[in-house]
C-alpha cells in the first residue's frame, strides 16, 4: 500500500510542477494561432 500512495503523491507533485509549463506554452500557441488567424482572414 507504501507504493501506491508514493506513486499517487508523485504524480500530484508532477502535475504541480507542470501546470505553470503547460499555461506557458498554451498562451504562446494561442497567441500564434491569433496571428496567424488574423493574417488568413
Amino acid at each position: 500500500m507504501k507504493e501506491v500512495k508514493r506513486i499517487m503523491v508523485a504524480i500530484i507533485v508532477a502535475l504541480f510542477l507542470a501546470v505553470p509549463y503547460l499555461r506557458s506554452r498554451a498562451k504562446n500557441s494561442f497567441a500564434k494561432a491569433g496571428k496567424n488567424a488574423r493574417k488568413v482572414a
